[in-house]
């Protein structure tokens, strides 16, 4: 930084990657993408890009530490929770690893998961965040990727916003679940108990971190 010499450099293949700042000296960063087909409720579909695998690179030297098939779906100090998605974008799997040495601490299987979130509001990830497409959402402990909590809340999930149809989010603030709903005519925030989903209060507007 103080000279802008050069320390290394490496391709970063023929897609715009967009790149993380470095955790612990390490850089975890797309190595291929690919194009995924979203089908639409009017009949059409949405492409969207997604990263297929992933490499992590030593900061400083540039060497690479690890290669994963998947996406870095958040990177903390000492681990990097990895996604797996099908053709249509669909989240079918997570996996912990190492942040260094790619190890898995933890994988599990998904299957029909429309949306999903990470609860790291404390600057630890602490909970996964998984909705499916009948509603259930479901919550992981992010340490072993065992069920803490699983229950419905009202409405279904939106995975893909435009053509109409809207969009879902979950998302912790403050150890409270929030639920943030789009489309087209409103926008709508409803926030619950994390422990057993019951509701608190409801929002006509977008609830967002905002300190204490």
């Amino acid at each position: 930084l103080a000279t802008g010499k050069k320390r290394w450099t490496v391709p970063a293949g023929d897609e715009t990657v967009s790149l993380r700042p470095t955790v612990d000296g390490v850089l975890v960063m797309p190595e291929t993408v690919t194009d995924a087909r979203i089908p639409q409720k009017n009949g059409t579909f949405m492409v969207q890009t997604f990263t297929s695998s992933t490499i992590a690179r030593d900061a400083t030297t540039g060497r690479a530490l690890w290669t994963l098939p998947g996406d870095a779906l958040g990177t903390y100090p000492g681990s990097v929770l990895m996604g797996r998605t099908d053709s249509n974008g669909a989240l079918t799997g997570l996996q912990v690893v190492g942040l260094r040495d790619g190890v898995t601490r933890w994988s599990r299987s998904l299957r029909d998961i429309d949306v999903w979130g990470i609860d790291d509001s404390g600057g630890t990830p602490a909970h996964i965040l998984l909705g499916d497409r009948t509603g259930l959402l479901t919550v992981l402990n992010y340490a072993d990727g065992s069920t803490v909590h699983s229950g419905r809340v009202a409405g279904r999930w939106q995975r893909s916003p435009g053509a109409g149809g809207g969009y879902t989010g979950p998302q912790v603030v403050a150890g409270r679940l929030v639920i943030m709903r789009a489309d087209d005519r409103s926008n709508q925030s409803t926030v619950y108990r994390l422990d057993d989903f019951r509701e608190l209060w409801h929002s006509d507007g977008f609830v967002v971190d905002c300190g204490t």
